[in-house]
This record gives C-alpha cells, sequence and structure tokens, in this order.
C-alpha cells in the first residue's frame, strides 16, 4: 500500500474509533443525553393506584388507564376524586392540561373530556398524548370554595 492509501486508511480507523470512544451522547443505560427531548426521566410509574394529593387535600387517584401503558394517541382515564377526609367528590368540575416539559412546555391540540360517573369516580376520555416523550398532566379540581390540582409526570414511549 502507497503512503496516501496508508494515511486515508488511518484517518478512516481514527474515525472509526473517536466515533465509537464518543458514541451518540447516551448514558451507560443507553438513555438519550439530558439535552434530548425525547429523554424520559418521569417520577410517576403509569400505574393503577397512583394517587395525587393537592395542597388543600384534594386526593386524586389514576384508578384505570385504557391502554394500560401510556399509548401515542388518546387514552382514558378513570379516576377517582376524594376530599382530606377520603369523602368522594361528586360533581367537580375537571380540567386536565397535558405538556411536554422537555419540549419548551406544548401541548396536546386535544382537550380531554372528563365525565362524572357518581361516587367520586371520573371517566376521562381523549386524554391525547400526540407523541412520545415526558409528559406532565395537570389535573384541576373545584367544587364550590374547594379548589385544588395534582399533576402526574408519565413517560409515553414511541
Amino acid at each position: 500500500m502507497n503512503a496516501p492509501h496508508k494515511l486515508t486508511a488511518c484517518i478512516f480507523w481514527v474515525f472509526v474509533a473517536l466515533s465509537a470512544a464518543c458514541g451518540d451522547g447516551s448514558d451507560s443505560n443507553g438513555n438519550p443525553p439530558a439535552t434530548d427531548p425525547h429523554r424520559c426521566e418521569a417520577p410517576d410509574p403509569y400505574t393503577s393506584g397512583l394517587t395525587k394529593t393537592g395542597a388543600n387535600g384534594v386526593k386524586v387517584t389514576l384508578q384505570d388507564a385504557a391502554p394500560a401503558t401510556a399509548t401515542i394517541g388518546n387514552n382514558v382515564w378513570t379516576l377517582s376524586i376524594a376530599d382530606a377526609d377520603g369523602s368522594p367528590i361528586d360533581d367537580a368540575s375537571l380540567t386536565l392540561q397535558g405538556t411536554m416539559p422537555l419540549h419548551e412546555g406544548h401541548g396536546s391540540p386535544v382537550q380531554p373530556i372528563p365525565s362524572s360517573q357518581g361516587n367520586g369516580m371520573y371517566e376521562v376520555q381523549k386524554v391525547n398524548f400526540n407523541m412520545g416523550g415526558q409528559w406532565k398532566v395537570v389535573v384541576k379540581v373545584s367544587k364550590g370554595e374547594l379548589v385544588d390540582e395534582v399533576s402526574f409526570q408519565f413517560c409515553v414511549v414511541e
């Protein structure tokens, strides 16, 4: 092999070695770099029975989700809502707002539709995740003078 070809071969192998050593910025577990908006380090498991308590004592529990894993598209949630004493709160006004904290807070263009089912139970249609990544869903509850909110943070896998 002549000198120009040897130099080209050396440069090629140096490039290959550096690429392998540097990788794509993923950590040792294969997670994307911290600056990647698809990175997901949501603190909440997407699981039935997850309860959050607001500053005014309102407890919101994710009783059921369909599908069972957070999925791109429309999801259906069943929530139970109780006051600080554990008494069910019926016919409250609920609003849900989903945003993506790592995507500058943009959210879904679809507005969830909650409906009271009685005994503090609410079905929420169109809980929409329009892409994979970390999502924060704020649930605001109001009934009379009682106003409170909780937030859930989940990973939606693509």
